[in-house]
This record gives structure tokens, sequence and C-alpha cells, in this order.
């Protein structure tokens, strides 16, 4: 894309807007309060089984040593391929080697993502290790509490994809929050233990509604941060950025940065090995961050087809 002036005044608002983002401040200053415990090395861990990352295991050694988790409820949360489906599963395989029953979901929209039926499924490591666990699919919160009567006191409930379950056809997808307050107060009853995991923010740098409902409503939240995709960067990344697939007339394909303007819920792929694909999602710091202006999306699409 060409470098103009217009394209550095939007990406400088862009930029200035993510430090005044109230998700983004609510973080640290959860974080300084000890709601939320931060799980910021993604370096890779020599000869790890799944090839987990530093801060998959820290959080995993933590959660199994720590009494709090067969009390209240755990969020994860972070940007795309910074751990949290890495330490969910690790912790549901853990939970299970120990003897304890834990039920499993996914939302629907993941199975269309990864062409997996039912499973939480990671690609770990340079070989693109597959690791998944069977879940059974969700499409919205009352179909989670449906499912509720299959709980036992001590189950543990491992939820992934959270931030897609909806009530309406919504981009972004939301739900009431008293709903998700009645699924938590729900698993109290039943004394089972959630574990729920998603993401925070969406492409643009927007927080997630369900996922906001739900870090309110609780007392535990675990954030991952990866390793910020961009070139010569060395920065954490605490936000997941999308390039969008285009092909012009003579059928060449390319992409771009997706514009703000784009719909949020769309199937991509997860940036793997430093190679790019149409719709691929990808981590990002926020100085690396990037969104473009519809007039900018629209400039890119015509340049590329003449």
């Amino acid at each position: 894309m060409t470098i103009n002036k217009e394209s550095f005044i939007f990406q400088e608002q862009h930029v200035a807007a993510l430090v005044k983002n109230p998700m983004l401040i609510w973080l640290e200053e959860a974080q300084a309060s000890g709601l939320v415990t931060l799980f910021p090395d993604a370096t890779p861990v020599i000869d790890h089984p799944i090839h987990a990352n530093i801060n998959s295991v820290q959080a995993y050694k933590q959660f199994m040593s720590s009494e709090r988790h067969t009390l209240e409820p755990l969020v994860e949360i972070g940007s795309m391929g910074s751990g949290k489906s890495t330490t969910l599963i690790m912790i549901i395989l853990g939970l299970r080697n120990l003897g304890k029953k834990v039920k499993v979901y996914t939302h629907t929209f993941d199975k269309e993502r990864s062409g997996s039926d039912g499973k939480i499924m990671i690609q770990a490591g340079k070989e693109g290790l597959t690791v998944d666990v069977k879940a059974i699919l969700y499409e919205k919160v009352e179909d989670l509490i449906d499912f509720s009567d299959t709980w036992k006191k001590g189950d543990y409930i491992a939820i992934d994809e959270f931030m897609f379950a909806k009530e309406e056809k919504e981009d972004p997808p939301s739900t009431n929050q008293q709903t998700i307050q009645n699924l938590l107060k729900l698993s109290k009853q039943k004394k089972a233990k959630p574990i729920i995991s998603g993401l925070h923010s969406d492409f643009k740098g927007k927080v997630w509604p369900n996922m906001w409902h739900l870090m309110q409503n609780v007392n535990i939240i675990y954030e991952f941060h990866g390793r910020c995709d961009t070139e010569s960067c060395t920065n954490p990344s605490e936000l997941t950025a999308r390039r969008t697939g285009i092909i012009n007339s003579k059928g060449e394909k390319t992409n771009r940065p997706s514009s703000i303007d784009e719909i949020v819920c769309r199937v991509g792929n997860v940036l793997s090995n430093g190679e790019t694909t149409n719709d691929t999602y990808h981590r990002a710091c926020r100085e690396c961050h990037k969104v473009l202006s519809p007039q900018q999306a629209k400039k890119f699409d015509m340049n590329f087809d003449t």
C-alpha cells in the first residue's frame, strides 16, 4: 500500500485511541489490584510435550497449585496466539489425570473456523503439532445453561471461545449481562467450577461485549500476551490484528490490513510460521496494530485491480 500523509494520520489516530482504550486501561488497573494475573512471556519451552510457551506453563502451574481454583471461576483472556487455548487444554488434561470430571464446550463458530467437529484444537510448535480435546458445541449462553442439567458437584466446566456467544444475529456477538450472571450463579449453585476462555478484543481493538460482562463478574482472571508478529518487533502482543484477503479481476490474490468498517466475525486463519494467507489473524502490539480507514481500503483495492 502506498504510504502517504493520510495513512500516517489515520494510524497515529488509531494508536492514540488505543492508549485511551477503556479495556486496556481497565486491565492495567486490574493487574495492579491483583484481579488480573498477567502471563507475558511467550518464549517457547524447549522439549515441552505440546510445545507450550513459558506463559502457559506458568499459568498451568499456578492454577493447579492454587486452592482458589476449587472455589471460584477462572477467566482466561488475551489475543489470538497468546497461549489461552494451550493453557486451557493443559488444565483439562491435568485435571483429568487427577481423576477430576471436566465438561468441555466450544462455540459453533470455531467449528467453521477450524473445520473440527466439536473440538478445542491448537497447532503448536514449528512442526504444527495438533493437540485437541473433544468438546460439546454451543451457540448461546442459554445453551450452556441448558447443559447445566448434567453438571454435578465438583465438576469443572471448560468453555472456549466465549466471545462468540450470542442472543441475536449481531456483529459483534453480545449476550445480556444478566444471562451471563445467571450462568455463573447456576454453576455456583451446582458447585461446579467454570474455566472460561476467549479473546478480550476484536481486530479493531474494541472489547468483545461478552468478555467485558464476564470480567466484571469474576475474581480470577489470567491474561496472556504473545509475541508481536511484525518483523523486527520484539514487543509483547496485547491485541489481535486482521488482514483481509482480496482478489483482483485477473485472479491475483493479496491481503491488506482490514478496514475499520468491516464486519468483526469472519472466518480466517492464524498467522503460521511467518506465512500470510487470505483473511489472516495475527498478534500485534499497540504500536504495530493496524486498521485502515474505509477510504484507504478502497484505494488499496482499486490500485491492486489496475
